[in-house]
C-alpha cells in the first residue's frame, strides 16, 4: 500500500533508514589459516543455504577475481535452527562461546535447546546475568553492563536523524565483570597465543588507533582503539560532516553523541536497494536472488519454493500473493489458535527478575499483576466449564504448559492469547517461583510453540496463529 500510494519517504509515510557513518574493522583474511579457510566454506549447522532453507535475505554477494565478478545469493543466519543441527549431529560442535543469549528460554521449541546444550562438551556463557542457558554452561563469565560499565559505540535512528552515541564507564565493573566483545576476546587471544595459536591475537594487535596510529599493547588500549575505529568518521575531521561538528575523540567523549543532518523527504527515491533502484511491485530482486540460489543448488526456483513449503509457482512468486496459513495441529484435535504477544515491560527479556515487572504487569492488555494468565473468550470458557482463576493445561503438538485462566472479551472466540515474558525457571529469585528447585513463575510460550521458519528469510515463525492448542482443566 505504501508503494501504491507513494507513501515512502514522504511526510506521514514510512522512511528508509538514516544512518550515522560507522567504519569497518580491517580485514581478517590474512590471519585465517588454511584449515579455517576450508572449514569456513563447509555447510553451516543452522541449515542455511539448503534447498529447503534458502535464508536468502542477506542479499547478493559479489566477489571479484582476476577481473571477473561472480554473484551469489548471500545466506542469512537461522539461529533457532542451530539446536536442530546440534541434535542431528551431536559431535558437530565441541566448544561453544555465547553472549547475550538465552535460547533455552527465548527460542520457540525451547526444549530442543535444553537437549542440545546438555550434550555440548564445553560451553562458556558470557552474560550480564545468569539465565536458563547458563545452567548448561561449564563456565559462566560475568559481562559488563553496557550503559554504565562499558566503552562502546552504538547507533540508532529517529525523528529523521541518524545517531551515533558513545557509552562510557561511569562506575567500576562489579566484581570480575569484563566487556565480553573486547576485553574477554583479547584475554582469550592472549591465552591462545601462549598455546601456539597466535592468529587471533596477531590480528587484534595489528589494529591501529586512527588518531595516534598506535597499536594496542594491552586490553584497555584494545577496547579504546576498537571504539575509535568504528566511530572515527564522525570526529577525525577528515570528512566534512553534514550533521553535528565534532573536533576530535576527546570532544566526542565530552558531547557523547553525533547526529546526522535532517533526512530529506524522497532523498532516496530512485536509489532503493533493489535491482531496479525503485519500489518493486514485481520483485526483480527476489527473482535474481532466487535464481542465483537455485543455480547454485542445481535445481529450479519452483523446486526450491516447493521444498521450502510455499504454494506459489512461476511468475506469481514475484508479486504480492496469497499463501494458505500454516498451522501445527488440526482444527479438530487442537481447536484453539494460540496468539503470542509481547509484554511492553520485557526490555529485551532482561527485566523479569525485577519486582516492578510483576507489580506493573497489568499494563499489558488483559494481564494481571503478579500473575501469568491465558486470556480465553467468555463464550469459550462457558463451553469448557472454565472460569477466571482456574488452572488450565494448554497442549500443542509440541508440549503442554499449565497456567491460570482469565475470561476476557478482548480475544475472539476460537483464539486464546498469552503474553510472552514469564515462565522463567532459572533467571533469579523473582523471575522463578523457586530458583533452587527450578520451578517457573508462570509458563513459557516458547515451550508450547513448535519451531518453524519462514524459509526464504530464515526468520523464526512466531505470529499468524501457526500453533493450535487444546484446553483442559489442570
Amino acid at each position: 500500500l505504501n508503494g501504491i500510494l507513494g507513501s515512502i519517504e514522504t511526510e506521514g509515510g514510512v522512511m528508509q533508514s538514516s544512518s550515522a557513518p560507522t567504519d569497518k574493522f580491517p580485514s581478517i583474511d590474512k590471519y585465517i589459516d588454511d584449515l579455517a579457510k576450508k572449514s569456513g566454506k563447509a555447510k553451516k549447522i543452522d541449515g542455511r543455504g539448503a534447498k529447503d532453507m534458502p535464508a536468502i535475505m542477506g542479499g547478493i554477494d559479489k566477489k571479484e577475481k582476476d577481473g571477473k565478478v561472480t554473484e551469489s545469493a548471500k545466506a542469512n543466519v537461522v539461529t533457532n535452527n542451530v539446536a536442530n543441527g546440534m541434535l542431528k549431529d551431536p559431535g558437530a560442535i565441541k566448544v561453544c562461546i555465547s553472549t547475550w543469549t538465552n535460547f533455552a528460554f527465548s527460542g520457540t521449541g525451547a526444549q530442543r535447546w535444553e537437549k542440545a546444550l546438555s550434550a555440548l562438551p564445553f560451553f562458556a556463557h558470557l552474560v550480564t546475568n545468569a539465565s536458563e542457558m547458563s545452567q548448561f554452561a561449564d563456565i559462566v563469565l560475568p559481562a559488563t553492563f553496557a550503559p554504565t560499565e562499558k566503552l562502546s559505540i552504538i547507533t540508532n535512528m529517529a525523528n529523521l536523524h541518524g545517531h551515533m552515541s558513545i557509552q562510557q564507564p561511569v562506575v567500576k565493573p562489579l566484581g570480575q565483570a569484563k566487556p565480553e566483545e573486547t576485553e574477554m576476546m583479547w584475554l582469550l587471544a592472549e591465552k591462545l597465543k601462549a598455546r601456539g595459536f597466535a592468529n587471533l591475537f596477531d590480528y587484534y594487535a595489528s589494529l591501529e588507533d586512527p588518531e595516534t596510529k598506535k597499536k594496542p599493547a594491552n586490553a584497555a588500549e584494545f577496547i579504546e582503539i576498537a571504539a575509535k575505529i568504528s566511530s572515527h568518521k564522525v570526529w577525525d575531521g577528515k570528512d566534512k560532516m553534514k550533521g553535528d561538528q565534532i573536533s576530535g575523540w576527546e570532544d566526542f567523549k565530552k558531547k557523547g553523541i553525533y547526529n546526522t543532518e535532517t533526512y530529506a523527504y524522497k532523498k532516496n527515491w530512485g536509489k532503493f536497494k533493489t535491482e531496479t533502484k525503485k519500489f518493486e511491485f514485481y520483485s526483480e530482486t527476489l527473482k535474481k536472488t532466487l535464481g542465483l540460489f537455485a543455480e547454485k543448488n542445481k535445481t529450479t526456483v519452483d523446486e526450491v519454493l516447493k521444498a521450502s513449503g510455499y504454494e506459489a509457482q512461476g511468475e506469481l512468486v514475484f508479486v504480492p500473493h496469497y499463501e494458505s496459513p500454516k498451522r501445527h495441529g488440526s482444527q479438530e484435535e487442537y481447536p484453539f489458535t494460540f496468539i503470542d504477544y509481547k509484554s511492553r515491560l520485557n526490555r529485551e527479556g532482561r527485566s523479569q527478575n525485577t519486582v516492578w515487572y510483576h507489580e506493573f504487569k497489568k499494563v499489558d492488555v488483559g494481564d494481571e499483576s503478579w500473575e501469568d494468565v491465558v486470556k480465553i473468550n467468555p463464550v469459550d470458557g462457558k463451553k469448557l466449564g472454565i472460569k477466571t482463576g482456574d488452572m488450565v493445561k494448554l497442549t500443542s503438538t509440541n508440549a503442554s504448559i499449565t497456567v491460570k485462566a482469565k475470561l476476557w472479551e478482548g480475544v475472539r472466540p476460537g483464539t486464546i492469547a498469552k503474553c510472552y515474558g514469564q515462565g522463567h525457571w532459572a533467571y533469579g529469585r523473582v523471575a522463578a517461583k523457586d530458583y533452587a528447585k527450578a520451578i517457573p513463575r508462570g509458563a513459557n510460550n516458547n515451550e508450547l510453540m513448535p519451531d518453524d521458519y519462514d524459509r526464504l528469510s530464515g526468520a523464526t515463525a512466531r505470529n499468524g496463529g501457526f500453533t493450535g492448542v487444546k484446553i483442559s482443566k489442570a
